[in-house]
């Protein structure tokens, strides 16, 4: 008899985050240096996100996914992840500031669903096609901005303010991805 999949289909927001300037900076310090830099940032980053309620999915090189929505959902996913963003940009400048060094980060948000369960071992992680949409959107925003989809400023509420961006092409996608630059209120 088989058994029922644990995985579940959620909707749900996912951050993704992604340093630049960390390969020019990793150039000009030893490996151990280049670890507890990021260790050092990352622990300020998970504090961050997981205070407004999100998961952190996996970090990536110098990258973050972090799912707001899964194992715990709140009606607000959408704005603590917006905030959370924001928030990381803020702890980075202050990062930055004490260290001396100039990284600089890109964020994308987008809302959608995923499958969250198991996949590949034990440990749950989201997939779908909401999670390669969010990393797009990291890859267009601008260094220092979180750029957002149309579906997570939809369901952000208020408290941000939004400014539209030129649309982006994707490729497999018939329709360019509306999307928004969120900065607070």
């Amino acid at each position: 008899m088989p058994t029922p999949d644990p995985r579940e289909r959620r909707v749900v927001t996912i951050l993704f985050s992604d340093l630049s300037g960390f390969t020019t900076l990793s150039e000009s310090m030893d490996p151990e240096d280049v670890a507890d830099t990021v260790d050092a940032l990352f622990r300020r980053f998970r504090a961050t996100i997981e205070s407004g309620g999100g998961t952190i999915d996996k970090f990536i090189g110098d990258a973050v996914m972090a799912v707001f929505g899964a194992p715990a959902s709140h009606p607000d996913d959408p704005a603590r992840a917006i905030r959370a963003g924001l928030a990381m940009q803020r702890e980075l400048s202050a990062f930055n500031e004490e260290r001396k060094i100039s990284l600089r980060m890109r964020i994308g948000i987008h809302t959608g669903d995923v499958l969250w369960g198991g996949v590949g071992g034990d440990r749950a992680t989201a997939m779908g096609d909401a999670v390669t949409l969010a990393q797009k959107l990291e890859g267009a925003a601008r260094p220092g901005f979180v750029l957002v989809s149309a579906a997570t400023r939809d369901a952000a509420g208020s408290g941000f303010r939004f400014e539209k961006r030129e649309a982006i092409p994707l490729k497999g996608r018939a329709d360019a991805v509306e999307v928004f630059e969120a900065s607070a209120d």
